[in-house]
């Protein structure tokens, strides 16, 4: 098989339907795999649950415009307002019956303790359920002394933020950079 197959495949016929089928068919068989997880896409709104007007979204690109790497979590909540949820590891909040699941595992790597999202459009009630191909949203994410450390977003009008080097970002997510402890020592 060539790599392009994967694309090929399901693109013939019926094939897709077939495979989507089959998929549903071993998961109903097989519930021990994949729990209360399980999406039935076919449950999903014809129309958004969450949907920003443009007015809306200009306003939200001037507020996220104003964050910058460092700032504590409640400056950026003073400025940006109420997110849709939070995650803070294992104890979260939100308005879903599922952690939100913001902080994957990179985020362990760079001392990430806490992250928040706001939607401009979402297809789904539950938050835990967000589709990265159809929902537009921002997730803030902040480093373990409760600093925002990076801005992720797949909105167009809203550009991500980042430290300005892998110094700046050390220092927030770690306190003193490697270096500085190691000249202590």
């Amino acid at each position: 098989m060539r790599r392009d197959e994967y694309f090929r495949w399901p693109s013939v016929g019926g094939r897709r339907k077939q495979l989507q089928n089959a998929v549903r068919t071993w998961v109903q068989e097989h519930p021990e795999c994949c729990g209360d997880r399980v999406i039935d896409l076919r449950a999903a709104p014809a129309q958004p649950t969450v949907h920003l007007t443009e007015e809306q979204i200009v306003a939200a690109r001037e507020k996220f415009s104003q964050l910058r790497p460092g700032m504590g979590s409640n400056e950026v909540l003073r400025l940006v307002g109420t997110p849709d949820a939070e995650d803070r590891g294992d104890s979260w909040s939100g308005k879903s019956q599922h952690s939100p699941d913001l902080l994957g595992g990179a985020s362990n790597n760079h001392n990430e303790k806490r992250a928040y999202i706001y939607f401009t459009e979402r297809w789904a009630d539950e938050i835990s359920r967000r589709d990265p191909l159809r929902d537009r949203y921002v997730v803030l994410y902040f480093a373990g002394q409760d600093k925002f450390i990076r801005m992720f977003s797949n909105v167009p009008e809203i550009a991500p933020i980042f430290p300005s080097d892998s110094a700046a970002w050390e220092r927030m997510a770690w306190g003193e950079s490697a270096q500085a402890i190691a000249k202590k020592d």
